[in-house]
This record gives C-alpha cells, sequence and structure tokens, in this order.
C-alpha cells in the first residue's frame, strides 16, 4: 500500500495526523486545567483555608475578604490604602490580613494606615504554608468568601469597586 502512495502524500498524512494529535492534547490539557481550578475552588472554603493556615475562621460571618499583604510590597501599600479609603463600605465585612512578615510589623503598618488595631485580624504564616493553601505567595492576593465559599481569588492590585461589587454579590 506504501509502494502506491508518493512519499508527499504519506508526508501530508503523517503531519495531519501529527496535527490531529497535537490538537487533541492541547483540548484535553486544558479540559483537565479547567476541572482543576473548579476542583480547587470548590475545596477553598473559608473553613479549608483555616485548616490548611492553621488557625480558626469559624467566629467570623460572612462576607470575608481575605488579605495575603506585605507591608514593603508597593503594590500591597496602594491596595491596602484603597481599601481603608473605603473603610465605611467595607464595615460589614471581615477584614483577615495575613502576611509572612511578623503579625506586630503587619498589625503596626496597619494602624499607621488607619485601620482601627481593634478591627485588625492578622496572622503571620510561612510561605510555604500560604503556597499550600492557595497556590501561590505572591502579593497582594484577595480572597473573597461568603457563605464559607470562596467567590473570588484576585492576584495584584484591584480596583475597590470590583472587590465591592464581589463581597456585595450572592454568588
Amino acid at each position: 500500500l506504501f509502494r502506491l502512495m508518493s512519499r508527499k502524500r504519506i508526508a501530508g498524512i503523517v503531519f495531519a495526523l501529527l496535527m490531529i494529535s497535537a490538537i487533541g492534547f492541547f483540548a484535553l490539557s486544558v479540559s483537565k486545567k479547567h476541572n482543576r481550578r473548579e476542583e480547587i475552588k470548590s475545596t477553598m472554603t473559608l473553613s479549608n483555608l483555616g485548616e490548611s493556615l492553621d488557625f480558626s475562621l469559624s467566629q467570623y460571618l460572612d462576607p470575608t475578604l481575605v488579605l495575603i499583604v506585605n507591608s514593603e510590597c508597593e503594590h500591597c501599600q496602594w491596595q491596602v490604602e484603597a481599601l481603608h479609603q473605603q473603610n465605611l463600605a467595607l464595615d460589614m465585612t471581615n477584614l483577615i490580613f495575613i502576611s509572612i512578615e511578623s503579625r506586630d510589623t503587619l498589625i503596626n503598618y496597619l494602624t499607621e494606615v488607619g485601620f482601627s488595631e481593634r478591627k485588625i485580624v492578622a496572622f503571620e504564616k510561612e510561605p510555604k504554608l500560604i503556597k499550600a493553601a492557595i497556590g501561590s505567595v505572591s502579593t497582594p492576593q484577595l480572597l473573597i468568601y461568603n457563605q464559607n465559599q470562596l467567590v473570588k481569588h484576585y492576584k495584584g492590585e484591584t480596583r475597590v469597586d470590583l472587590i465591592l461589587k464581589s463581597l456585595s454579590d450572592e454568588d
């Protein structure tokens, strides 16, 4: 059979088979990645986050905004200051700050920005714990929870209006 076909035709068939295989592999990997994201999102409850980072979050009511920040990070500084400017809009929201810095350093920074010390919930955690819990240690990161479920996960500076919209959504 192959003797009857020209080399160009065989090369064309082989190329077509390779392309079909590559497209199939790409489609399968995209599907697996999407399924993995959905799996992570469904298991990233506020309770699970607390367990992963070794602290209890059961006393916090909805909605809850968890911020992964560092006081020396310019993007974090912008984010924290922008959130502080919306303090009244966030009054009914639990704010939980997590950092790899010492808890005292984080609390000092947040009080300098203007957050009330009695409202600050801050935790100091090892980078490996944060990475295991949410997949990355980059800062700033914002995780919005409602009814113990992750509603939105922002990485990097995020406009406050988007955060407020996610906090008010009843997903």
